[in-house]
This record gives C-alpha cells, sequence and structure tokens, in this order.
C-alpha cells in the first residue's frame, strides 16, 4: 500500500513539472509572437506602411537565417544532446555553441555584402545604410535564439522564458522611447535589435561558461550533426522559398508599399504560431 501511495505521489509531481514546463513554455511563445506583433504594430503607426514594407522584406531575410539556423544547429542539437551522457554533455554543447558562432559569423557577412548589392536595384536603393545596423541585428538574433534554444535544451524553461521576456519586452520599450524623442527609423530599429537581443544573450553568460571547449570535441559535434543537419537545411530552404517566393515577388514587383499592406495582412495571422 504505502508503495502505491509512494508510485502515485511521485507520478504526480512529475506530471505537475511537465505542466508547468507546457505552460511555461507557451508563455515562452506568447511574449515571442505578441511582441513582434507589437513592433508590427509601431512600426505601421509611426513611421506608415512603405517603412513597413522595407522592413518586413528585410526581416524575411533574417526570418530565413533563422530557420537555417533551426535546422543546421538547433533541431540536431535537440535530437543528439539527450543521447550523451552528463560529462560529454557540456562538450557537445561547447561543440555546437562554436558552430553557432561561424555560422553567425558568415550570417553577418552574408547580410552585410548582400545589402550593398541589393543597393543598385530598384526600391533598394536605400539598403546599404541599413547593411551594418541590420547584420549586427542578425547577430544578435542567432545568438541569442541559441541561448534560449540551449536553456530548452537543458529542460531550463524558466531561464528561457525570462531570457526571452527581457529581451522583447526591451525591444518594445526602446522603440517607444525611440518614438518619444523623434529617432525611430529602420536604422534605430535594427540597432535596438541588436542592443536588447545583446541583453537577453546576457541571461544565458553563466550557462555558456559552463561549457568546455575541446577541438576534438567541437569536430565530433559537426560530425555528429552533419548528417542530420544537411538533410534538414536542405528541406528548409526548399519550403521556405515555396512558401516566401510569391511574397519575396510581389515585394519586387508592387513595390514597399503594396508589400507593407500584404506583411501587415500577414502579421495579423501569426497569433497561430503560439
Amino acid at each position: 500500500m504505502i508503495n502505491k501511495l509512494n508510485k502515485l505521489y511521485r507520478s504526480t509531481i512529475q506530471y505537475s513539472l511537465k505542466q508547468g514546463d507546457f505552460l511555461c513554455t507557451l508563455s515562452d511563445q506568447s511574449i515571442v509572437s505578441l511582441c513582434n506583433f507589437f513592433v508590427t504594430v509601431i512600426i505601421i503607426k509611426f513611421l506608415g506602411l512603405e517603412i513597413f514594407g522595407k522592413y518586413s522584406f528585410l526581416w524575411m531575410i533574417a526570418l530565413y537565417m533563422n530557420s537555417v539556423q533551426q535546422s543546421f544547429i538547433i533541431s540536431p542539437m535537440y535530437s543528439i544532446a539527450p543521447q550523451k551522457n552528463k560529462q560529454s554533455l557540456v562538450y557537445y554543447y561547447a561543440g555546437v555553441f562554436f558552430q553557432q558562432i561561424i555560422f553567425s559569423v558568415i550570417s553577418f557577412l552574408i547580410i552585410y555584402l548582400g545589402l550593398k548589392f541589393l543597393s543598385n536595384l530598384s526600391w533598394f536603393h536605400e539598403t546599404e545604410k541599413y547593411s551594418v545596423s541590420f547584420a549586427f541585428a542578425i547577430f544578435a538574433f542567432q545568438i541569442q535564439n541559441f541561448v534560449r534554444r540551449l536553456f530548452f535544451s537543458q529542460k531550463k524553461i524558466i531561464s528561457a522564458t525570462l531570457c526571452d521576456l527581457i529581451a522583447y519586452t526591451s525591444l518594445i520599450v526602446s522603440l517607444i522611447y525611440l518614438n518619444h524623442i523623434n529617432q525611430l527609423n529602420l536604422v534605430n530599429i535594427f540597432w535596438s535589435y541588436t542592443i536588447t537581443f545583446s541583453i537577453g544573450i546576457l541571461i544565458g553568460i553563466p550557462n555558456l561558461l559552463l561549457l568546455k571547449f575541446n577541438y576534438d570535441e567541437i569536430l565530433n559535434s559537426f560530425q555528429t550533426n552533419w548528417p542530420t543537419s544537411k538533410w534538414l537545411t536542405l528541406s528548409t530552404t526548399l519550403h521556405w522559398f515555396s512558401g516566401n517566393l510569391w511574397f519575396i515577388n510581389a515585394g519586387i514587383i508592387l513595390g514597399p508599399f503594396m508589400f507593407g499592406i500584404i506583411r501587415a495582412c500577414v502579421a495579423l495571422g501569426q497569433i497561430f504560431n503560439i
């Protein structure tokens, strides 16, 4: 009888913990989706649809890089990390983090040079002035996303939620403040992303300092991830372009104002991301 009660007690505790993790995860995604929606509202209200169209076109690049990051780094980490023991896990996470740094640096260079190239095309002629701020925003966005995903992989759900809460609420506050001092523009918006997501990264610094780097383990982590990540990345790229090619063509053909209207309508459905 006592053994049955003990089993019932343990199962109840485990169920409660799982329910708590579910609610924290739901809260985390709610914070991300709601704040992204507020960013859309703020830009449209204070800067207009044309500027929002330019912002949306650039941010589609960020979302594509984020999807590649998810398939190339995050998803393999989620699958492989549970198979590791505690001693090898800190080396594996360190190797994956090293991959993330390399990926983010490459993304930074692609964005920076790509925007300079696009400045020679039609209504993209102004993109060169966003090249530095947007490239840094992408870099901070990716590192912050890795930090939160690392928390999730380690089952530190509350820390992941706190990381997003600080980063995204700081972003909203900074945009409202920029508008208050009449400094709200795309360049400052991207710098706000850089600063606020860097603040979110700071939450994960103590966690990152626990990782142990070793050259052989870094190479091993890449070799372990590659058989899975190469196919996920190809499928993600195909899926992303098949779903967004219409939007890209609309932005190029119709211009930023009409593209802003289209993306504003799409933003209304983002609540389903939760």
